[in-house]
């Protein structure tokens, strides 16, 4: 780097990444899952260590050609899906309608006087005409902007808009998958040219579910996978966080379900390459945490996110056998942070070359969002996080830190990264954006962002994509999984750049972001 410091990216990664590091969750201690959970061993503020259960990886698979954006049932669908029409027509549809009365044709002089007020009239005509189109340029080309006047945070009034021409048909009955107020968790991972996603959530029978979408393919699988025979069942409104183990690009990630069970302990399973659909135990289940009722999760691998009773927010990390570390490393005073009871929690790489960046964001007891670089160790450059007026615990807030703005009790929070763009693509620097999402007082779903160096912007509603949104909805948001440990990283592109959230009475509508603008994809085929 040029200003002198070494950049812990820059440099091969640690011995132990490459040698002793498994880095997809294993299934655990092969004991009896009835055991007593008092007879296992729980350290408050330390480590796990577990015997080490490595195994080789699944074999490699062909990375198939995988198409663009998919489509819904029932409607225009995603990208390219939809009916495109022109709007408007001819100049002379709904134009001036002359009088055929014979009376109205009078003298030659009224005859002048008559086609004199018609041109006049004509140019008037004209002249609207054309000022219409270039406003509606001038308000299309404004619009493609996040931070342009727009709607902003607050403005939020009645919801009026349908979200476009894709399905938006809302629930006329009760869901049979899927509940009210449903906790959501997506996650997803990049395979050669396409992507893979995964959204859970939980129906009115308290069992999770999940369903699927591959770039392959033209639309969400339309059956749910039901997850009814995990060790331990979830609870009610069970808080939910997903996250996916990369070890190549071109290799399918290992996908991690973590929960809140009916005791209020976090729990995992795993869904390894080529394994059941049902997924199986992952090893946090052999040294549960608990969780504050009521509380959210929030996880990006290898890191969980998670709230104690008492409001402290507890960082856990994965560490599966590294040299010198234990299994499961996991306490509160690493990060030193307390938030609101039932505070939203993200975890998001805070760079594009992600190894130990973990960002967080959350919302203080104050009311104040706020966020915090997790890891800062060797953290002094090249992170967006570092250098965008971001709060840190030994620095006054600067202008346009985050924490100046306000959220309500218990709304959710959601958020995504893209790697920043720089003159030849990827930023140099190591940078990403940052979006994030809650809800507002009014019910509207609000986006704060950083995109430059000007520090944080926003909130700004996008009424086109998010009205309508179920009162006491969840969010969540995709960024794809990335380790610089075996070289995939966040990419600048925005097609995985989505988020998915309930409206119509349950139905769950999944939107894109372009870099500027939210684009309604329509409802997942969840009955």
């Amino acid at each position: 780097m040029s200003n002198g410091h070494t950049h812990p990216y820059d440099a091969a990664p640690p011995t132990a990444y490459n040698n002793n590091y498994n880095y997809h969750e294993q299934p655990g201690l092969e004991v009896d899952s009835r055991a007593d959970d008092t007879a296992k061993q729980v350290v408050a503020d330390g480590g796990y260590y577990h015997p080490d259960e490595r195994h080789a990886s699944p074999g490699l698979q062909a990375a198939p050609v995988l198409a663009a954006d998919h489509k819904y049932e029932g409607g225009g669908g995603g990208g390219g899906g939809g009916e495109v029409r022109e709007v408007g027509g001819s100049p002379d549809a709904g134009g001036a309608q002359y009088s055929t009365d014979p009376e109205a044709v009078a003298t030659p002089a009224k005859t002048s006087r008559r086609r004199l007020w018609i041109i006049l009239g004509a140019l008037a005509a004209v002249i609207v005409i054309v000022g219409a189109v270039v406003g509606g340029v001038v308000g299309s080309r404004a619009a493609q902007s996040p931070s342009s006047s727009g709607s902003s945070a607050d403005k939020e009034g009645a919801n009026t808009g349908n979200g476009g021409s894709n399905d938006t048909t809302p629930a006329t009955a009760p869901l049979k998958n899927i509940r009210p107020g449903s906790r959501l968790a997506v996650t997803g991972w990049r395979e050669g040219a396409g992507y893979h996603v995964r959204l859970f959530y939980q129906g009115p029978d308290q069992q999770l579910r999940y369903s699927t979408y591959s770039s392959t393919d033209p639309a969400w699988n339309g059956q749910p996978t039901l997850l009814d025979q995990m060790e331990h069942k979830p609870g009610v409104n069970a808080s939910l966080a997903a996250a996916t183990s990369v070890e190549s690009k071109d290799i399918t990630g290992e996908i991690k379900l973590i929960y809140v069970d009916d005791s209020t302990a976090i729990r995992m399973q795993i869904f390894p390459q080529g394994g059941k659909p049902a997924g199986k135990r992952g090893a946090l289940n052999d040294y549960p945490q608990l969780a504050a009722p009521g509380s959210r999760l929030g996880a990006y691998w290898p890191f969980v996110l998670s709230q104690d009773v008492g409001g402290k927010l507890r960082w856990s990390r994965y560490w599966g056998g590294a040299a010198g570390h234990p299994f499961w490393e996991s306490g509160t005073d690493a990060i030193g942070i307390n938030g609101a009871p039932g505070t939203g929690l993200v975890v998001l790489p805070a760079a594009s070359r992600y190894l130990d960046a973990g960002g967080i964001v959350y919302r203080r007891a104050d009311g104040k969002v706020n966020n915090y670089l997790a890891d800062r160790k060797g953290n002094t450059t090249g992170f967006a996080w570092a250098n965008a007026l971001l709060t840190f615990c030994c620095f006054s807030p600067p202008s346009g830190d985050l924490s100046s703005n306000e959220i309500p009790a218990n709304s959710p929070l959601a958020a995504f990264t893209v790697a920043r763009s720089g003159a030849a693509g990827m930023d140099p620097q190591n940078l990403v954006n940052t979006y994030i999402l809650y809800v507002g007082p009014k019910g509207a779903i609000n986006m704060l962002w950083q995109d430059d160096n000007a520090g944080w912007q926003g909130p700004r509603t996008f009424p086109e994509a998010f009205d309508g949104a179920d009162a006491g909805t969840d969010l969540t948001c995709l960024t794809p999984a990335a380790w610089d440990g075996t070289g995939v990283r966040i990419e600048s592109t925005y097609d995985m750049a989505r988020c998915y959230f309930q409206a119509g009475n349950g139905r769950v509508r999944e939107v894109q972001f372009d870099g500027s603008n939210w684009k309604d994809l329509g409802y997942l085929p969840i009955d």
